[in-house]
């Protein structure tokens, strides 16, 4: 039998296993807050991982009218920040659930912006931080953690004041769920957070919204620029970030990217030791 080599190296709040069986490569992802995700082509090696590390998450008794809320961006040194809350009205479901929503992690971008242009009819509310806003609003706490839930206060309070809720469910990124129901007093509704809760429908078609607009925003980014900005935080990243830094200068750096990630430290040692 051919054996699974893996192989482990950081990203920017936890790690990443790169497991490689013959031709076969599936990345684990495992985050400081709890959170994980498998990533990796369809292949057996995926199936065998999938089986061993995932559960079928309880996706929970959510009648009538729930509010899902989820962010893009935030694992990416450039572009925006943005923070999605969506209506599932219980009147709709069924039509919205006809559109093909699930979680945007298992769709392409093509799909996922295919999918949006019929979810943006609902009632949802969107918060976008482009990388200035972001960075200056990062430096008053450096607390991603508590960045995230004001957000998602912000984005799940403003639909509430119009709408009836019965429940309002939000993607878990932090290990003390507190974090975030504290930013939810006083809301009439049940709030429960959860991880992997793009599995819930209302908080798949958040997570949908959230990655459309991402993604238009890059495409923005690299048309402004003339230049290409890769997602993530790779190796890729940081030659990008080079190629930036050359072309418009270390101090205009904050407008594409958010500052706190190591890249930045990674870049800025570069022009050091020129």
């Amino acid at each position: 039998a051919h054996q699974i080599t893996i192989s482990v190296s950081d990203i920017p709040y936890g790690e990443k296993w790169i497991l490689k069986k013959l031709q076969d490569t599936v990345n684990l992802n495992f985050y400081t807050s709890g959170k994980w995700l498998i990533q990796g082509k369809e292949s057996r090696l995926k199936n065998e991982i999938e089986g061993l590390f995932l559960e079928v998450s309880d996706t929970g008794d959510f009648t009538g009218n729930v509010i899902g809320s989820d962010e893009s961006g935030k694992g990416h040194y450039f572009g925006p920040l943005v923070v999605c809350s969506f209506l599932f009205e219980e009147s709709k479901q069924e039509k919205i659930k006809k559109i093909g929503a699930k979680d945007s992690k298992k769709l392409t971008d093509k799909k996922i912006l295919e999918i949006a242009d019929e979810l943006k009819k609902y009632p949802h509310s969107l918060i976008v931080l482009n990388p200035s806003e972001y960075n200056f609003i990062y430096e008053q706490d450096k607390n991603l953690n508590v960045l995230l839930a004001k957000l998602h206060g912000e984005a799940v309070k403003s639909i509430v004041k119009n709408h009836k809720i019965d429940h309002i469910v939000i993607d878990q990124f932090a290990a003390n769920a507190s974090v975030i129901t504290n930013h939810f007093k006083g809301v009439d509704a049940k709030v429960t957070t959860r991880f992997r809760a793009e599995e819930i429908p209302a908080v798949a078609c958040a997570s949908i919204l959230a990655r459309a607009h991402f993604v238009k925003a890059m495409g923005l980014l690299e048309k402004k620029y003339g230049l290409s900005f890769p997602k993530g935080a790779s190796m890729e990243v940081e030659i990008a970030a080079e190629n930036y830094v050359k072309k418009y200068g270390f101090d205009k750096l904050s407008e594409v990217a958010k500052l706190h990630f190591v890249t930045t430290q990674k870049i800025l040692q570069s022009k050091l030791d020129v």
